[in-house]
C-alpha cells in the first residue's frame, strides 16, 4: 500500500478472475462489510466516538483485505501537505464500485466521511454504521431535500473538522470519461469556507466498471492534487470552481493513462465545460 509507482509490468491488466473467484469476491465483500460494520459500531459505542475508531476500522481492517482478495493493487501519491486539523471537501471522479475503498487509503491522514445515497442508510447493520458514525445521507428526490443534505454536511464539517468526500459526477462513469461536475460539493465548500481537494482516479474503470461484475487483476492509480481555495475563482462563482476542479481532475486522469498506458475509454476528455453549458 505504500505510495509510489509499481514497476511497469504491474500496470498491465490481468485476465478476469475466474467465475468461482468472482462469486467468492462477492460473498467476501458482503460478509466482511457486515462484520466490519458491526465491529465499527461496537467500538464507536464503547469509546463514545473518541479517537474516531470507526475510521481506523475502515482504513486498516475493511478496505485493504477486500482489495487484496480481489487482486487489485494501488498506486497512491499526493496529499502530503494536507493538514489533519483542516477540513476539506474532496472531489473525485467516479470510475468503479471500489473507489470508496481506494479513497479511504488515498486520504490516510484526514478524518473523512462520504456523502452517500439515502437508500444505503436503510440497509441493516451497514446503514446503522453510516448513521451512527456521521456519514451524510443525500436525498435526491427534490432540490429542497438536496439542499438540506448539503446543510447537514456543512454542520458536520464545521463542528468536527471532518473532510467530506463527494463524487460530483453523481454516479459512476458509463464509459470511463470524466463527466461534468455538479455544483453541490462546491456550494458546500463555499458555505464551510473549506478548500477543495481534487482527487484523480485512473485504472478503476478497466479493473471493474458499472456494466459488468467482472474484476480484472490490475492497478488503480490515485493522485491527491493541490487544494483549491473556494474563493480562487473570479467572483467566487461555484460553477467556475466546479469547472476548474473538473479540468484539473480530467487532465490528471489523462496524464496517468498516458504514463501507464491505461486503456479505459475512447473518450478521455471531459464533457463540454460548464462555462459553455450555461
Amino acid at each position: 500500500m505504500a505510495p509510489g509507482a509499481p514497476p511497469a509490468s504491474e500496470h498491465e491488466l490481468g485476465d478476469p478472475l475466474s467465475a468461482l473467484h468472482m462469486h467468492a469476491v462477492t460473498v467476501v465483500f458482503i460478509v466482511w462489510t457486515l462484520l466490519m460494520s458491526v465491529l465499527a459500531v461496537a467500538l464507536h459505542l464503547l469509546t463514545l466516538g473518541y479517537g474516531d475508531v470507526s475510521m481506523w476500522v475502515a482504513r486498516r481492517m475493511w478496505a485493504p483485505p477486500l482489495l487484496a482478495f480481489a487482486r487489485i493493487r494501488l498506486d497512491l501519491q499526493g496529499g502530503e501537505h494536507l493538514r489533519p486539523d483542516q477540513p476539506y471537501v474532496a472531489v473525485a471522479n467516479h470510475q468503479s464500485a471500489v473507489d470508496i475503498l481506494v479513497l479511504f487509503l488515498a486520504l490516510p491522514h484526514l478524518p473523512i466521511r462520504f456523502m452517500a445515497k439515502q437508500g444505503l442508510f436503510w440497509i441493516p447493520v451497514f446503514g446503522w454504521y453510516l448513521w451512527l458514525t456521521g456519514y451524510v445521507a443525500v436525498d435526491r428526490r427534490s432540490r429542497s431535500r438536496g439542499r438540506r443534505s448539503l446543510a447537514r454536511a456543512a454542520v458536520r464539517v464545521r463542528r468536527s473538522n471532518t473532510t467530506i468526500v463527494v463524487f460530483p459526477e453523481g454516479t459512476r462513469t458509463p464509459d470511463g470519461s470524466v463527466k461534468r461536475f455538479r455544483t453541490g460539493a462546491f456550494v458546500l465548500a463555499q458555505e464551510c469556507k473549506a478548500p477543495i481537494v481534487p482527487v484523480a482516479l485512473a485504472g478503476g474503470y478497466a479493473v471493474m466498471n458499472r456494466h459488468r461484475w467482472h474484476v480484472r487483476r490490475g492497478t488503480i492509480h490515485a493522485r491527491v492534487l493541490p487544494p483549491i481555495p473556494p474563493q480562487s475563482s473570479e467572483n467566487n462563482d461555484r460553477k467556475d470552481i466546479a469547472e476548474l476542479a473538473q479540468r484539473v481532475v480530467t487532465d490528471e486522469v489523462a496524464r496517468l493513462r498516458a504514463q501507464f498506458d491505461i486503456e479505459e475509454t475512447d473518450a478521455v476528455s471531459a464533457e463540454p465545460s460548464l462555462a459553455t453549458a450555461r
